[in-house]
């Protein structure tokens, strides 16, 4: 319900990105709650939410005034 309201104001591939961080933190909740100990090799979740931090940081930049 809340990707629905948030898609207001998000763009598609935002939208699409968010949908993925399932990924992510579906393991970090199972690390969290049930004490299982997260394997020590590179995650792919990782490199899915430095997309995702990367891809909202360069929509931040201020737009440039038009010459």
């Amino acid at each position: 319900m809340l990707v629905v309201i948030a898609s207001r104001s998000l763009l598609a591939p935002e939208i699409a990105l968010l949908g993925l961080l399932e990924v992510v933190l579906g393991p970090l909740w199972a690390w969290l709650g049930a004490g299982e100990i997260p394997a020590m090799r590179r995650s792919p979740g990782r490199d899915l939410l430095l997309a995702l931090i990367s891809n909202e940081l360069a929509g931040i930049r201020p737009e440039r005034s038009a010459a």
